[in-house]
């Protein structure tokens, strides 16, 4: 019996090999969509609302609006663009979980 060759699953390699998946807790979804709501670099995010990228980026990608992380690991990349020395424990998600709440779309 032979077997079904399986398709390969896409890679995105651009999104790979953005700056934003040297922030811990960066998923490539969310780095595909910054990259498609026209950041390119991590020091672009600072100073940013989570809530105002995100709106960015759903116009771009509705498909991140399932994502349930998707408004605390942005927390956590803005904090880490704009802290020059930042503090271990805020590097970690479950810091972020809970002190950012999903937004209402």
């Amino acid at each position: 019996m032979a077997k079904t060759p399986q398709k390969k699953k896409k890679v995105d390699y651009e999104a790979l090999s953005s700056p934003f998946m040297r922030m811990p807790g960066m998923k490539v979804e969310i780095a595909r969509g910054l990259l498609d709501a026209g950041f390119r670099e991590s020091y672009e995010l600072s100073g940013r609302a989570h809530e105002v990228i995100i709106s960015e980026m759903l116009k771009r990608s509705p498909a991140l609006a399932t994502m349930p992380d998707l408004a605390p690991r942005l927390a956590l990349a803005i904090y880490c663009a704009e802290a020059a020395d930042p503090e271990p424990d805020k590097l970690k998600l479950g810091y972020w979980l809970d002190l950012v709440q999903k937004p209402k779309t």
